[in-house]
C-alpha cells in the first residue's frame, strides 16, 4: 500500500501477497531456475519501495528465463495454440457490439488474416516508445490501447504511465539498457547532472 502511494486497491494487493509464494512454486517447477545464496537458499534482494529482501531473481535475466519456462510450458499444451509474427490491427465486432475475432498482418507471409473467438482478451504491452529516452522494445508503441479505443473498450487509468527510473543513458542511442532497481536495494545513489543526490527532495525514503 506504502509504495503505492495509497492508490493501491487494498484488496488487490492483498491478493498478491496471499498468492504470490504459490505462483513463485509453480514458477520454479516450471523451470525458473531462481538464483540461491551460499546456503542453498532463495537470493533476495531489495527493490524499490519495499521495506525488506523479497524479490527473487534468476541472475540478471529474470525476465527471460521467466518467459522461455512459460512458453515451453504452455507450448506442450495441446488445447494452447501460438501464432508468432502476427501483428493485431483491428479487433473484429459482431452485431450486438461485442469482440468476436481479431484482423492481423501476418508479418511472415505479407498478408491479413483473420481469428475468430469466442473471448478475445488484450495484453498489449506498455508504450514506452512514446517517449524520446525508454528502456522499452521497439514493439512497445501504445497501439493496443488505440485498438481498445476504436472498438469501444472503457480506457482508465491513463494517467499511470509505468517507466524504469533508471537507465544507462548514451548520446549514440534513444534505446536504452536498463539498470536493475536492486542496485538501489544494495545501497546505490541516483544523482543528477551536478553530482548531486536530489530524490529525498521528493520522499524521505530517497531511493
Amino acid at each position: 500500500i506504502k509504495s503505492g502511494g495509497g492508490l493501491s486497491d487494498p484488496n488487490v494487493v492483498k491478493m498478491v501477497i496471499q498468492n504470490g509464494p504459490k505462483r513463485l512454486k509453480e514458477l520454479m517447477g516450471f523451470g525458473v531456475d531462481f538464483t540461491k545464496n551460499e546456503n542453498g537458499q532463495l537470493d533476495l534482494v531489495l527493490e524499490g519501495g519495499h521495506s525488506t529482501k523479497r524479490v527473487v531473481h534468476s541472475n540478471d535475466h529474470t525476465g527471460l528465463d521467466i518467459i522461455t519456462a512459460l512458453r515451453s510450458y504452455s507450448q506442450r499444451k495441446k488445447n494452447i495454440t501460438f501464432y508468432e509474427n502476427q501483428q493485431c490491427i483491428e479487433l473484429l465486432k459482431a452485431d450486438d457490439g461485442s469482440v468476436k475475432g481479431i484482423q492481423t498482418l501476418n508479418k511472415i507471409k505479407n498478408r491479413i488474416d483473420f481469428f475468430k473467438g469466442k473471448v478475445v482478451v488484450m495484453a498489449t504491452g506498455g508504450s514506452g516508445q512514446v517517449y524520446k529516452y525508454t528502456t522499452n522494445p521497439n514493439c512497445a508503441t501504445g497501439d493496443g490501447v488505440s485498438l481498445g479505443i476504436k472498438a469501444g473498450a472503457m480506457i482508465s487509468n491513463m494517467n499511470f504511465v509505468q517507466f524504469h527510473p533508471t537507465a544507462l543513458y548514451s548520446d549514440s542511442s534513444v534505446q536504452l539498457d536498463l539498470i536493475t532497481e536492486s542496485l538501489r536495494g544494495e545501497g546505490a545513489y541516483i544523482l543528477n547532472s551536478k553530482g548531486k543526490r536530489f530524490l529525498l527532495n521528493y520522499d524521505s525514503r530517497g531511493e
